[in-house]
């Protein structure tokens, strides 16, 4: 049965919001896995001269990956919520197409 034209139009609205959202997702997934692959480089780069910043308190490489991994949790924090944002659209897409088709 094909729906009425309220909820053909809010299915549709839901689509294009979602759609948003996903590309959102995917900045998101990429912005991680850039800051995995850098956090990567600067551990192998820092590696190299670990012998040299022994005797240092603390080393502005260590406050960096600090704040990269910081920095990657709250990404990874909005990625969890795009996703679960993108599920509650699913949700509500199926649960307009039940009431189409009851109507």
């Amino acid at each position: 049965m094909t729906p009425t034209p309220d909820i053909a139009k809010r299915i549709s609205e839901i689509m294009t919001d979602m759609a948003k959202e996903q590309e959102e997702l995917e900045a998101i997934s990429l912005f991680i896995d850039n800051i995995e692959q850098a956090s990567f480089r600067q551990m192998s780069g820092s590696a190299s001269s670990a012998r040299n910043r022994r005797k240092k308190s603390k080393s502005p490489s260590t406050e960096e990956g600090k704040s990269i991994e910081e920095e990657k949790k709250g990404y990874e924090r909005r990625r969890a919520e795009k996703q679960e944002k993108i599920r509650l659209m699913w949700l509500k897409i199926n649960q307009l197409q039940e009431e189409a088709k009851k109507i």
